[in-house]
């Protein structure tokens, strides 16, 4: 009898426990990876095909760059979908820019994706 009402205290304590060190509910989190949260990023653009092929991080874009991703802090690449594609090319069209181009783009994560909702060129 002595075991089983230990037992049963042990795993009360234990369930007691977890319960307190559980997060809070209404604490916000952040957002997972592919969960489309809309923000700014600022950052470079790059050519991704370069990208995918070279360990260097460097590869500044062209007017023959049909694929792009932005480096934002940290270095972390993201990505564009093949909408965001011709975004970054048309913004890119009205002021012949190449090389290190920083631009600033609302839009959010989507599968490990970029979807660009609008995008500036820095000056």
């Amino acid at each position: 009898m002595k075991r089983t009402n230990i037992g049963v205290f042990v795993l009360l304590f234990a369930l007691a426990g977890a319960a307190f060190a559980a997060e809070p509910v209404n604490e916000p989190r952040e957002a997972p990876e592919n969960a489309a949260q809309e923000f700014t990023w600022n950052g470079k653009l790059v050519d991704q095909a370069c990208k995918d092929k070279s360990i260097d991080r460097n590869c500044p874009v062209t007017p023959q760059t049909e694929r792009f991703g932005l480096v934002v802090d940290g270095g972390t690449i993201l990505p564009f979908d093949e909408a965001s594609n011709q975004a970054a090319r048309d913004a890119l069209a009205k002021g012949n820019h190449k090389g290190n181009v920083a631009v600033s783009v609302v839009g959010a994560r989507d599968q490990g994706l970029f979807k660009v909702e609008s995008i500036q060129v820095k000056k």
